[in-house]
């Protein structure tokens, strides 16, 4: 995701710190699409401190959960879903979600305090 930002960047002739803000601008323009934990996650972040910011930099998905969607992504081009893998599905794509909103949503409000975003990012 994060060679992804700095691409979009590089090709807006923007600074990553405004690529983030834009990014984020785009996830949240209407909270009616956003799911109620989201929307709650996200008017959290403005009460953090900027360790726990730092800290909420970090993945909500996990690896394996990752792996799994991966692989039911390519299963569901390839040869389809089980009503069962479609609802798993479902909820990791709401878990990855959640985590790069989340994370947007910590990185506007870093950029906001002053922070470098990018030297975040690069870490």
């Amino acid at each position: 995701m994060l060679k992804q930002i700095r691409t979009r960047a590089k090709q807006a002739k923007r600074t990553v710190e405004a690529e983030v803000i834009e990014l984020l601008s785009e996830a949240v323009s209407d909270d009616d699409h956003l799911a109620p934990d989201i929307v709650e996650a996200m008017a959290k972040v403005e009460h953090l401190d900027d360790e726990s910011l730092r800290d909420a930099m970090t993945s909500i998905m996990t690896k394996k959960q990752a792996k799994r969607l991966a692989a039911l992504n390519y299963k569901a081009q390839d040869e389809g879903l089980s009503v069962e893998e479609k609802s798993e599905q479902e909820g990791l794509l709401h878990v990855y979600d959640k985590s790069m909103v989340v994370r947007a949503a910590v990185m506007a409000e870093l950029h906001k305090r002053g922070v470098n975003v990018a030297e975040l990012i690069a870490l």
